[in-house]
């Protein structure tokens, strides 16, 4: 084999050193993948093979012969290879000149991103479990302000005051009608105040009940602040109202529940026995409801309103109404169907259409002949 074969095998064997020991240090502190440096391999050994020449004349001129043993090259090799360390070290170049893209600027904002995101949906769970109330009891909207009385709808009314176990002053209305066959004791949904349900109050009237409307703490011009327990607690004093201070049988009273209404409705009916239940627009749990609304977040763990309409309808001991309709967009028909099915008998589902607000004004007729049947199966004559 020739001096200049010789040379470039050393350089090579050298090289292939190099590389391995570079890379064994670059893969840990500098983090440069692999195919970066074999894809440098030919470049460099190209490099290397400029200064074959210099490297072999000074070997030869150090030892006063020919070639040194290949130990002794490589190692004098390596000493000549630190000292021009410029040329022959292996550096991490420029992804971005490379492939077209910077791995490392690439990789940082991917991870960036990531914990942004991870940050966002981490706070959007504690949100959602520290607001759970405010974002559920909408007393304010519209407004607290009662913008109108039964008075208004041509219906003679009383201004009533309920106090509740815990000490709370409630407001509601009493609505008598003409020859009145029972009274139907209403719970409203999530918003508003009981100004804002005269609508459902001349139905009532029209089937020939009186009605007990109350706002819950917090709503309307009641005290406190709403909660699950509380308007529980606001439904029971409603209850005992009707039952304790106005004298009315428990067989001749139907509760009403619309909505959010439906879920207190529920609970009252499981804690007392009225005439009927009557269950509208309604969820069948807040878990089930909250699934529905953010599929993306881990609500059994930070759910922590129940309102177990489901389990609740499933322990009644009186007949049960549910109203829904196939069109409602904010709580689906299947969780009237889950509501229904829970239930034992006597029971019925009365399918009405039209949007959550005001399915039952759209299709008026077919939720009074529904409504009117049940109430004269279920009340006494």
């Amino acid at each position: 084999m020739g001096h200049g074969a010789e040379h470039e095998h050393i350089l090579t064997e050298l090289f292939v050193l190099s590389v391995s020991a570079e890379f064994s240090s670059l893969a840990f502190s500098r983090s440069p993948t692999c195919f970066w440096i074999f894809s440098k391999t030919v470049g460099m050994y190209e490099q290397c093979g400029q200064h074959q020449s210099s490297l072999f004349h000074r070997t030869k001129k150090q030892t006063g012969r020919g070639l040194l043993s290949r130990q002794t090259q490589i190692v004098t090799a390596s000493h000549w290879l630190q000292r021009n360390d410029s040329v022959f070290r292996l550096r991490p170049a420029s992804y971005e000149t490379q492939f077209g893209f910077e791995p490392y600027s690439s990789m940082r904002g991917f991870l960036t991103l990531l914990i942004a995101a991870a940050s966002f949906y981490v706070l959007l769970a504690l949100m959602l479990f520290l607001f759970q109330e405010k974002m559920v009891f909408l007393p304010n909207m519209p407004g607290r302000t009662l913008t109108a009385t039964p008075k208004d709808a041509g219906f003679d009314f009383e201004d009533v005051t309920l106090e509740t176990s815990d000490g709370l002053k409630l407001h509601g209305w009493y609505v008598p009608a003409a020859q009145a066959r029972g009274v139907v004791l209403f719970l409203h949904g999530n918003a508003g105040n009981i100004s804002h349900r005269l609508d459902s109050i001349a139905i009532f009237h029209e089937l020939g009940l009186d009605t007990l409307i109350i706002d819950y703490r917090g709503y309307g011009r009641s005290q406190g602040k709403p909660s699950e327990r509380g308007i529980y607690l606001d439904a029971e004093a409603a209850w005992h109202y009707l039952v304790s201070s106005r004298g009315v049988a428990a067989d001749r009273v139907i509760v009403f529940g619309r909505s959010l209404g439906g879920a207190v409705a529920a609970w009252l009916a499981n804690q007392y026995t009225p005439a009927a239940l009557i269950i509208e627009s309604s969820f069948s749990s807040a878990l089930d409801i909250a699934r529905k609304l953010y599929p993306f977040m881990p609500v059994r763990l930070i759910t922590r309103l129940e309102f177990p309409v489901s389990l609740h309808v499933s322990r009644l001991q009186c007949p049960l109404l549910v109203v829904h309709s196939r069109d409602d967009e904010i709580i689906p028909f299947t969780m009237a169907e889950a509501i229904y099915e829970s239930a034992a008998e006597p029971k019925s589902l009365l399918e009405i259409w039209g949007d959550h607000n005001n399915g039952f004004l759209l299709s008026r007729d077919r939720y009074l002949s529904g409504l009117n049947e049940f109430i004269q199966k279920n009340l006494p004559q």
